[in-house]
């Protein structure tokens, strides 16, 4: 159980550092080095519990577990756009959560 605990903990810790970065903490420079302290962080909490989570219960890896793995690859690749791309961070707030929603749902869902 601390597990799925410590996955959720990541996710909360990843969408909070990114949300601070989108709006305004990116520009400066304690917040964009807490910013990416955060994100970092949190993506590992969520890839290697959840990598724990799926071994554990002997499911191997389905088409589901291959695309969560690749939404927190595109999670990733965020901080990167958030510092190169300002123009992209209120896209980014809004479109990030729905991608969270979609690998929250592929979890529950495990569709075949």
């Amino acid at each position: 159980m601390i597990e799925i605990a410590l996955h959720i903990v990541g996710g909360f810790l990843l969408f909070g550092a990114v949300g601070a970065l989108c709006l305004g903490a990116a520009d400066d420079p304690r917040g964009r080095r807490l910013g990416a302290i955060g994100h970092g962080v949190g993506l590992v909490l969520i890839l290697l519990t959840g990598l724990g989570i799926v071994a554990r219960s002997d499911i191997g890896f389905p088409l589901w577990v291959w695309a969560k793995i690749g939404i927190w690859v595109v999670m990733s690749i965020t901080l990167v756009l958030i510092k190169r791309a300002p123009g992209l961070r209120v896209p980014l707030f809004f479109l990030l959560p729905i991608l969270g929603g979609l690998a929250a749902w592929l979890a529950i869902a495990r569709p075949s």
